[in-house]
């Protein structure tokens, strides 16, 4: 794991009722609201819209990793959303989203978010791990499931 930390907990951890990307990217980040780990939530927010409306995070397989760069963020601050029936995201793949995993990142070198991302991307990949993310019965049980990262 990279110096500055994974921080993730099970109350960053959500199953999404939004059915759009603009909806579950806000919806996530405000599960961020109130920690003090990413101090200006706002900024970090539009950086995630603008990347997006840039390039989509979505990686294919039903994954999104949106990231950005945080100044001031305590750690990697991860937060995981889960849709069953899946959330429109322009997948590089075209297949709806089911697990968003979003990231915000402290300002340090970019081989340390790179080696995170790389991470992230290679656990969801596989397809069994992404059938029991899915299939867990609530937050507690996709935060045991996430510890194995």
């Amino acid at each position: 794991m990279p110096d500055a930390g994974l921080v993730l907990g099970v109350e960053r951890i959500i199953d999404l009722k939004a059915t759009k990307k603009p909806e579950a990217l806000r919806e996530m980040v405000d599960l961020l609201r109130g920690s003090g780990d990413v101090p200006d939530l706002e900024a970090f927010h539009k950086a995630i819209a603008e990347r997006e409306r840039i390039f989509s995070s979505g990686i294919g397989l039903g994954l999104a990793v949106p990231h950005a760069k945080a100044p001031g963020a305590k750690g990697f601050v991860m937060c995981l959303g889960r849709s069953t029936r899946g959330i429109p995201f322009d997948a590089l793949d075209d297949l709806p989203v089911q697990l968003i995993v979003l990231i915000a990142m402290p300002d340090l070198p970019r081989e340390q978010w790179l080696k995170l991302l790389s991470k992230i991307a290679l656990f969801l990949k596989r397809k069994e791990t992404r059938e029991q993310i899915l299939r867990a019965s609530g937050p507690g049980q996709v935060y045991e499931l996430m510890k194995a990262l």
